[in-house]
């Protein structure tokens, strides 16, 4: 009898332990799984670093964008002659992809980055660009012959709006004098 109710404890125990882990196995497991990723070494003490940011180099670019902006403004029904003029809070930015090696010794912690460069075939190497940040506008005014017509106006401010991030706002907009 003895042996009887031992081995029924026994039982009883068991079942009363397997029904606690089904009731908390999915906690159970992410708890193993975080033990598992904890031991994993971490390797080696090098770290790729973010993208280190370097202004762009670009020449004239205001008297290009201006240029491209009055030809298609020109090209406006009713517009006639336009003459664009932007000013800019930046330039922009380009950013360029590069690698840190971090050396770790008793006394010190050196670090040593490296713009990564990417080649063609031959022997020209060229940065790899990682992401290319718009110049920012302040405002624009535009000098139009056919200033005129309430529509037209409409149409180039609109049109400046779209292709600069500009508020209406910030868009001057005058008739051109002698026409």
């Amino acid at each position: 009898m003895a042996l009887e109710q031992r081995l029924n404890n026994r039982t009883q125990r068991k079942n009363a332990l397997l029904a606690l882990l089904k009731k908390y196995r999915y906690p159970l497991m992410l708890a193993a799984l975080g033990a598992v990723l904890l031991l994993i070494p971490a390797g080696e003490k090098r770290e790729t670093a973010a993208p280190a940011e370097i202004p762009a180099v670009q020449t004239e670019p205001d008297a290009d964008t201006e240029r491209r902006l009055e030809r298609i403004l020109s090209s406006v029904s009713g517009a006639g002659r336009v003459r664009v003029m932007l000013t800019r809070k930046d330039d922009g930015k380009t950013s360029y992809q590069s690698d840190s090696e971090i050396t770790q010794s008793p006394d010190a912690t050196n670090t040593r980055t490296q713009t990564v460069f990417r080649s063609d075939g031959s022997y020209q190497q060229t940065p790899l660009v990682t992401k290319v940040t718009a110049p920012e506008y302040l405002g624009a005014l535009i000098v139009c012959s056919g200033g005129d017509d309430p529509a037209v106006r409409l149409q180039l401010v609109r049109a400046v709006c779209s292709l600069t991030g500009l508020g209406s706002d910030r868009v001057t907009f005058l008739k051109m004098e002698g026409i």
